[in-house]
């Protein structure tokens, strides 16, 4: 985390935009996995890093499911997760989902 953090509050003049995994919140989490004990293994709350430091988009996975983009602060939150076909984790996935930032 030290070196997320670094990155992020390091003055670069540049956009910011972090991909990762896991899922950075709780917040947006889907419900079918609210009250799992295996929450800690696909999600951590960074709410107060990603509100300290803004960068412009978050994207992450890990949960196979997807979930209607949503903001902390000013971040924009993205995920577009394919999931496991076989067992039919696919339907909100786009093929043809970008951002411009």
């Amino acid at each position: 985390m030290a070196f997320l953090e670094k990155e992020l509050t390091t003055e670069t003049g540049l956009k910011k935009v972090v991909a990762t995994h896991h899922v950075p919140t709780r917040m947006n989490y889907p419900e079918q996995y609210k009250s799992s004990v295996l929450n800690e293994a696909f999600a951590v709350e960074l709410f107060e890093l990603i509100e300290k430091t803004t960068p412009e988009a978050w994207i992450y996975g890990h949960s196979h499911s997807n979930t209607p983009d949503f903001e902390i602060g000013n971040t924009r939150m993205l995920t577009n997760q394919l999931g496991y076909v076989k067992y039919g984790e696919q339907s909100k996935f786009s093929e043809n989902k970008y951002i411009i930032l």
